[in-house]
């Protein structure tokens, strides 16, 4: 019998792992800002997923709706965050015609999971004793 991994995942199931892999892969980037990683969950839960949308698999939020969400942060400090995010090659972002720009994630290394920071660190922690 086929174990669950092994079978075919669909386009917004595979987005759906993607997404989770992405905001670990912010979360763990120690130039970011603690900011970035909660920016970049609530841009995760925003994804549009709908199959016959042209913004399957991005977020178009406003930023007043992402400092809001977020809860005690400026709208400024939400561009910033968002500007550190696409200049590290977290984040795409594309101009929407007069609306709000929408963002897409872009994972680095897909292979990469936040067990994989846990390996490292403990491997480099052995190293120094």
């Amino acid at each position: 019998m086929a174990d669950e991994s092994d079978r075919a995942r669909t386009p917004a199931e595979q987005n759906r792992i993607e997404t989770r892999q992405w905001v670990e892969q912010v979360a763990l980037d120690p130039g970011l800002p603690p900011r970035a990683t909660q920016v970049a969950m609530i841009l995760a839960a925003l994804i549009d997923r709908r199959t016959r949308s042209p913004w399957q698999f991005w977020a178009y939020p406003s930023q007043r709706l992402l400092a809001h969400l977020a809860g005690r942060i400026t709208v400024r400090a939400v561009q910033n965050v968002l500007e550190r995010l696409v200049k590290e090659g977290h984040l795409e972002k594309k101009k929407r015609s007069q609306t709000s720009s929408a963002y897409r994630p872009k994972l680095k290394n897909p292979h990469r999971s936040i067990l994989d920071a846990v390996h490292d660190f403990r491997d480099d922690a052995e190293n120094l004793t």
